[in-house]
């Protein structure tokens, strides 16, 4: 019996395989299916063989899809495109769904680089994960109101597609959704969506405004931006936004809110309500120069200016008390950092290959120095401690590099302490100064 089942395991595990079960041909064109249901009879369409990988330029020109294929006296109904159906099939010009099919599946259409539009049929109510990513001259696809999601990665790199309407029927858009279809200029949110994913718009360089239904219980715009319909949050700038102003009612910047705005030169943000500036809310806005984080926040999140490559001053006028993991990585443009006096924690990497800056001052307030905090910092000649007692912190929170160039100052009668403290001792020069002295070197 352990045989016999282990035979029959055997079988199924090479069924399940085997992407093709019968190929036929149609209208000049030799196509692949796979049954779904001998009960109810239908299949889907598929590649050839076994492993997708080995078959991947099986289709090419226009591919007509059949509503029913007859196999060996049996009729199918076609009513799916299978999973890798048409994967990295270049020479795809076009494809005409039938009428019967109900679902696209997962990276069915994914790399059909020529493929250049598409009418989904209206029977169609499901679109899986990254069904047409890295369609890159994809121009034109139309939707039907039977789809009720757009899923995480459908459009990836679709960098042709203009004009899109999201149908009313629409109730979630995934993660990265549009992720760099940079030609993509406006977007319409319409009133059934009630979750859009992290990233759903990232690496749109051209989208200028995204609309939303103003009955949306969810969501609003203004100016173009996306906040939600309470407009205390701001969660999605379009990155080919150049000039706009925040609503005063703004409590929270989103994460990834202006993610890769680089048109971005500088942006003014409410400092009455404000509390919270998102995980990379800024990163990539290669276009900021200068930035004020306003009094009302108190805790930078992570990786908030991450790679704002520009960014030459920060002006903390506020009461913030922690900076969070990778919150300046590789801001290369910064020279000198002031930190007010209300911070206790600077977080791992914060400001990681920040390779420009020359100066630092810690204030009193500063307790706890993160791991790698300003490795690559190997600019760095002055750092300025305005406290007997050192912050705790390890040998990788500064560059090894910089040990023997940079000049720590501290109180009159720390130098000790600092000289014994772990983090602190690799550095060959700890002067004893009244610290207030060494501040004009930070304007």
């Amino acid at each position: 019996m352990k045989r016999i089942a282990l035979i029959i395991i055997s079988l199924t595990l090479i069924t399940s395989m085997s992407a093709e079960n019968f190929s036929a041909m149609h209208k000049g064109k030799i196509l692949y299916f796979n049954i779904l249901s001998s009960g109810d009879m239908t299949a889907e369409i598929t590649f050839r063989g076994k492993d997708v990988n080995a078959f991947v330029h099986e289709y090419a020109g226009k591919i007509e899809i059949p509503e029913s294929i007859t196999q060996y006296g049996k009729t199918y109904t076609i009513v799916a495109i299978g999973e890798n159906a048409f994967q990295d099939c270049s020479r795809v010009t076009d494809i005409i769904l039938p009428s019967t099919v109900t679902e696209i599946k997962k990276q069915a259409f994914i790399g059909c680089k020529n493929l250049t539009s598409l009418d989904v049929p209206a029977s169609v109510t499901s679109i899986a994960t990254e069904a047409f990513s890295g369609c890159s001259i994809l121009s034109n696809v139309k939707l039907t109101e039977s789809i009720k999601n757009l899923n995480n990665k459908i459009f990836d790199g679709c960098s042709k597609l203009n004009n899109f309407i999201i149908p009313n029927s629409v109730k979630s858009i995934g993660e990265n959704t549009f992720l760099a279809c940079n030609s993509l200029s406006k977007i319409n949110i319409p009133a059934a969506v009630s979750e859009i994913g992290l990233g759903a718009f990232d690496g749109c360089s051209s989208l200028t405004e995204i609309s939303v239904d103003t009955l949306n219980e969810n969501y609003a715009s203004v100016d173009g931006i996306l906040y939600n319909k309470n407009l205390n949050t701001l969660i999605r700038c379009p990155e080919g936004n150049i000039e706009f102003s925040i609503v005063d009612s703004t409590r929270a910047i989103g994460r990834y809110a202006f993610n890769g705005c680089n048109k971005l030169s500088s942006i003014t943000l409410p400092d009455s309500i404000l509390t919270d500036i998102g995980e990379y809310a800024f990163l990539g806005c290669s276009g900021l120069t200068s930035f004020v984080i306003p009094k009302s926040v108190k805790t930078l999140q992570a990786g908030a200016f991450s790679k704002c490559n520009q960014l030459e001053k920060i002006n903390f006028i506020g009461a913030i008390t922690a900076i969070k993991s990778e919150t300046f990585y590789e801001c290369s443009a910064l020279t000198q950092i002031k930190f007010p006096n209300t911070i206790s924690y600077i977080g791992d990497k914060a400001f990681y290959n920040c390779s420009n800056i020359t100066a630092a001052y810690f204030p009193s307030s500063v307790k706890e120095i993160g791991k790698q905090t300003f490795y690559g910092c190997t600019k760095l000649v002055d750092i300025i401690v305005d406290s007997k007692v050192p912050a705790k912190c390890e040998a990788s929170s500064f560059d090894s590099r910089t040990t023997y160039s940079c000049t720590v100052y501290v109180p009159e009668g720390a130098s000790t302490a600092f000289k014994e403290a772990q983090g602190w001792r690799s550095f060959q020069n700890i002067r004893e100064d009244a610290a207030v002295s060494k501040l004009d070197k930070l304007k």
